[in-house]
């Protein structure tokens, strides 16, 4: 979830300035400048998200919960039958049966989740296979926080 980030900056900074108090008030401006540049970054990533309000979605691990309910997304179905347990063949073939019987827009994936299982469930249903990166370098694009959630709402918005 986007919005929490400032939250965790706040936290961050409050710990720093408890280390480090001679050094709070450079902490405390980085904070501010920080969350104003995260707040004009906010605004465009929730107008281009906007329309994922409503959308069911598939995800291989129940990595991206925060994001699916920040952007009101309904998460239909997990590949994974419980959470770090590889999809069974059953549950793969159970899981195709009940997304063919709904409307499921995307298949969410994270980097490091293997591939094979997402792209056959996508292969054989209407749902598209959407590959996100989970974390700052799990993909080139991902240099920081910000190119982070630029890369996760440039894929998101395809």
């Amino acid at each position: 979830d986007p919005n929490n980030i400032p939250l965790i900056s706040d936290t961050i900074t409050e710990k720093l300035c408890q280390i480090d108090n001679g050094n709070c008030k450079y902490y405390e401006i980085n904070n501010q400048t920080f969350k104003k540049k995260w707040a004009e970054k906010l605004t465009g990533w929730n107008k281009k998200l906007k329309m994922l309000n409503g959308t069911k979605i598939i995800e291989y691990h129940r990595v991206f919960d925060y994001l699916i309910n920040r952007y009101d997304m309904s998460l239909f179905a997990t590949l994974e039958p419980l959470p770090g347990i590889p999809p069974t063949p059953k549950h793969i073939s159970e899981t195709i049966a009940k997304i063919n019987k709904s409307t499921i827009k995307y298949n969410f994936r994270a980097i490091y989740n293997i591939s094979a299982p997402s792209e056959y469930v996508s292969s054989k249903t209407s749902a598209k296979l959407i590959t996100l990166p989970h974390d700052v370098d799990s993909v080139k694009e991902a240099t920081d926080i910000f190119s982070l959630f630029d890369e996760i709402v440039k894929r998101l918005s395809l």
